[in-house]
């Protein structure tokens, strides 16, 4: 090769380095890293060199656990006749880049399986024979379930002794107590008794009654609790309310009592260190009231604010919200109530999500306004997720959020024009969304595509078309257009039904683009 051709480390480096690794920065190495986004990262960081050093901290960052079946069926049980355990442990240990590893995730699919003895387990992976020192974090997110002859305390021990053991920097330990597995509980109990003098984070829930502590340590930032189950429980453990910097608050109803912290010796609390706070109530309960003054004086620095109704929190919700200097807002609201939000509070936002309450189909004049007002007010947001379930077209009018990058849309019904106005007038868009969220309600495309061919956006990247049935149908035309006037297009998701249309079209077109189903 000469030396004025370039290899493909230069070809694949740059900006189209930062394009394509964007999706996988975004979508796979964030969230919920398991075996199938694992082997996606494998492939591309065979590409060359370049790809392999920028993604190689992903690739040993997370160990898993996985419990996947190879047929569907089960025995009397729920377990499975035909599984199998599938682990990167191995394929870690063996690049030597244990040292490397943050994170170990447990995870079985759909139904609660028997397991082997949890450390025995482990060492079958080769577990032991590797460093681990900075591994921080542990999750139990699979549905276990125990050998009926198990000895529960003696298996619970002898695994968390081995934990502890191999994984001394453990500071985050996720997952509740199973309901099928104690031996699983009984690990997760004494890795908490254990690690809880380094923990930042906690769930804390009626398990959490037998510490013998009159408070939890400082180093505790992350708390998650669930307020029906405190109402229940007794000698919970105080939590000092200074060091807080995320805090989840579930069955936030009226007999939550704010007592559960420890603030200065004398004033009103306040939690000076919280940035991210979500608040939940289940329908049907009375939830916690707060008003603006609350709000304010208890969270002096809040920026992230989750919450569930909050026309059932507050009395005047736009008078709390506006109060507050947010930075990322996720509200789940009754469609009823959502025209009463004053759109000017998004404006200082950088990510937004709304969702509605769905059951009803027909919609009022004022839901139809609320949502035109949102989309008209100009912003700083960069993300948002609109759940608007159920939907009409509210795409008609103009658009003034000019720096959106990242946009998801879960809608009752496709709306293809209004969705080529809203994109052309986005010009930083690089990822859009549109979920389709009944199969029970699919109304046919009104009319027919136009014949104008000229691009929409050169920004968009990453189009992904989801729908609730396996396949768009008669809206096959309207997604052909749009993927058509979208030339910056370099990775687009379809239902799996229509996954070869969309790869004969690519390459009629002679177009670059990835096409992908959710089957794979």
């Amino acid at each position: 090769m000469s030396n004025s051709q370039l290899s493909l480390s230069q070809l694949a480096g740059g900006d189209v380095l930062r394009q394509a690794l964007s999706i996988v920065y975004g979508d796979i190495a964030y969230r919920r890293f398991n075996l199938d986004e694992y082997r996606i990262v494998a492939e591309l960081a065979t590409v060359c060199r370049t790809w392999h050093l920028a993604l190689g901290k992903y690739l040993y960052r997370t160990a898993f656990i996985e419990r996947v079946f190879t047929d569907g069926t089960t025995d009397g049980d729920g377990g499975s006749k035909k599984s199998k355990f599938v682990t990167n442990i191995g394929a870690i240990v063996a690049a030597g880049m244990s040292g490397h590893t943050q994170h170990i995730r447990t995870r079985a699919i759909m139904r609660p399986v028997r397991t082997p003895r949890f450390d025995r387990m482990l060492e079958f992976c080769g577990f032991g024979s590797a460093d681990w020192g900075s591994v921080r974090t542990i999750s139990f997110r699979a549905a276990f379930r125990d050998d009926r002859n198990a000895p529960v305390d003696e298996y619970a021990q002898e695994s968390a002794a081995y934990l502890i053991r191999h994984l001394p920097g453990l500071t985050d330990i996720k997952g509740s107590v199973s309901i099928y597995s104690p031996v699983i509980s009984g690990i997760y109990s004494r890795l908490l008794h254990h690690f809880m003098p380094q923990l930042n984070m906690l769930i804390i829930g009626k398990h959490l009654s037998k510490f013998k502590l009159d408070q939890f340590p400082e180093s505790i930032t992350v708390i998650e609790l669930d307020a029906r189950s405190l109402a229940q429980a007794e000698g919970i453990p105080r939590v000092l309310a200074a060091p807080l910097r995320t805090m989840t608050i579930t069955n936030a109803n009226s007999d939550f009592s704010w007592d559960l912290f420890v603030g200065p010796a004398s004033g009103c609390l306040e939690f000076p260190s919280l940035a991210n706070l979500s608040l939940s109530c289940q329908e049907g309960q009375i939830p916690l009231k707060l008003d603006s003054s609350q709000i304010n004086a208890r969270f002096p620095r809040l920026r992230t604010l989750h919450i569930g109704r909050p026309s059932s929190f507050f009395t005047d919700p736009c008078a709390v919200l506006g109060g507050l200097r947010l930075e990322s807002l996720t509200i789940y609201e009754d469609i009823s109530r959502l025209g009463k939000f004053d759109p000017r509070l998004i404006i200082d936002l950088k990510h937004l999500e709304i969702e509605t309450a769905n059951g009803i189909i027909q919609l009022n004049d004022a839901w139809n306004v609320a949502i035109s007002q949102l989309l008209a007010t100009e912003s700083q947001v960069r993300a948002a997720k609109l759940s608007l379930l159920p939907s009409p077209s509210p795409f008609s009018g103009t658009v003034r959020w000019p720096y959106l990058q990242k946009l998801e849309l879960n809608v009752m019904r496709y709306d293809w024009e209004g969705y080529e106005r809203l994109i052309s007038q986005l010009p930083c868009l690089r990822s859009l969304r549109i979920g389709h969220g009944s199969s029970d309600y699919h109304a046919e495309p009104l009319g027919e595509p136009s014949d104008v061919k000229s691009p929409i956006s050169t920004s968009l990247e990453k189009l992904v078309i989801d729908s609730a049935d396996y396949s768009v149908g008669s809206h096959l035309p309207w997604v052909e257009q749009l993927v058509l006037r979208i030339p910056s297009l370099m990775t687009l998701w379809v239902p799996p039904n229509d996954k070869p249309y969309f790869v004969g079209l690519i390459a009629l077109h002679k177009r670059d683009i990835c096409v992908n189903d959710y089957e794979e």
